[in-house]
């Protein structure tokens, strides 16, 4: 999973360093650094040039960071790191060159690839500060882990590595949410684009989560604020390991329609059988009058027709 996501931040560093005057990275008059930011279709980094105007390290790394939640030119730029996501401190490792940023708990609460172009942005941007040459994030004082629940590490510009870029793609998902009974399941086809880096079966569940598309008469089926732990497929079953808020804030629902809109959105997929569902890692629990112990396979007739 580390090794997909270095080789997709290089790209996107590569692309938004080249991308903007056809030329590769300018030296600054000293003061200033590069503020990166993303693209007004959220989907690339652009930059723009800022005089710092703290002093000391850490003041100038708290300036940086706080720059890139305001975007000085709204027609072409969106900042990289959403307004709900904290810097709660900043550390500095002179004798390592390093630095340690901690968010708060909302930076875990990103969606996949919107968590990736955050990152390589604050990355780019922070090992410009002279005296920094490479980041580690945490995350309400926990070290920052991957889908894989691997340790982040230390980041650098020495960190990405050339590899092929990743087009952007388009795909229509089949999601299942709560009718307007709220005791059955009716289906929303919902258009999406994604980085080819991130798994399918990862998508459904984030499109699950955010809910019903806007105007729907549908109803959400999970947390907004529940976050995924990991999603794998192996031998056609697919592991979704969601946090503890899938059981304590569970909607007003019977546990079948939250569960199978899970087991029938995630079995559109070709290659996915049946779904195995844990909290936390534990998935000999019950959501309400269901069993997460075993793999569920899909079931249609929890399914309105028409």
């Amino acid at each position: 999973m580390r090794k997909w996501l270095w080789c997709f931040l290089f790209c996107l560093l590569f692309l938004s360093g080249c991308g903007q005057d056809g030329a590769a990275e300018e030296t600054l008059p000293e003061g200033q650094c590069y503020i990166y930011y993303l693209d007004i279709s959220g989907a690339s980094l652009v930059r723009q040039a800022y005089q710092l105007g703290g002093e000391g390290v850490e003041n100038q790394l708290a300036e940086a960071v706080n720059q890139m939640r305001v975007s000085r030119n709204v027609s072409e730029y969106v900042p990289a790191i959403p307004d709900t996501v904290r810097l709660l401190s900043v550390q500095v490792k002179a004798a390592d060159h390093a630095a340690v940023l901690n968010f708060s708990g909302e930076y875990s609460r990103m969606k996949a690839q919107e968590e990736v172009l955050c990152r390589a942005a604050i990355v780019k941007t922070v090992v410009q500060i002279p005296g920094i040459d490479r980041v580690s994030f945490r995350v309400e004082n926990q070290p920052l882990t991957g889908n894989d629940q691997e340790v982040v590490g230390n980041m650098s510009a020495d960190s990405f590595v050339d590899s092929t870029w990743k087009d952007i793609k388009t795909t229509v998902l089949n999601l299942y949410f709560a009718g307007a009974d709220d005791k059955q399941l009716e289906k929303e086809e919902r258009e999406i684009q994604y980085y080819g880096t991130i798994s399918m079966e990862r998508q459904v569940v984030e499109e699950l989560i955010a809910g019903p598309s806007e105007g729907s008469s549908l109803h959400p089926v999970m947390p907004q604020d529940l976050k995924i732990l990991n999603v794998s497929t192996k031998d056609s079953i697919c592991y979704v390991n969601l946090s503890s808020e899938f059981i304590e804030e569970a909607p007003d629902l019977t546990g079948a329609v939250t569960v199978y809109s899970i087991v029938n959105s995630l079995t559109e997929l070709p290659g996915i059988n049946k779904v195995q569902i844990s909290v936390e890692g534990n998935s000999g629990l019950m959501l309400k009058e269901v069993s997460l112990e075993k793999p569920l396979e899909r079931d249609l007739s929890r399914v309105k027709t028409e």
